[in-house]
């Protein structure tokens, strides 16, 4: 089970790969929040803009998707989470 603490150690994209894993592996409405959470992250990466002001959005709206996965991730027992080295 993934503490809060130890899932903070990890950055988004395998945060996102352990939405995707429990999507794979759990009940209907857990795969589509799991998915969700995915997708939102797979959406908000893009090259940087030009437009500070643009960037600062998506600055706050990709630790806005970061913090819903560790939310949601936090106590989760359906997977393995540790990456493997």
């Amino acid at each position: 089970m993934a503490s809060r603490k130890e899932l903070e150690t990890l950055n988004s994209t395998l945060l996102a790969v352990l939405c995707e894993k429990v999507a794979a592996v759990s009940d209907a409405p857990t795969a589509a929040t799991a998915r969700a959470l995915r997708d939102e992250w797979a959406a908000l990466q893009s090259p940087p803009s030009t437009n500070q002001k643009e960037e600062r959005v998506k600055d706050e709206q990709r630790l806005d998707n970061r913090n819903l996965m560790l939310d949601f991730l936090e106590g989760r027992n359906e997977i393995d989470w540790m990456p493997k080295s």
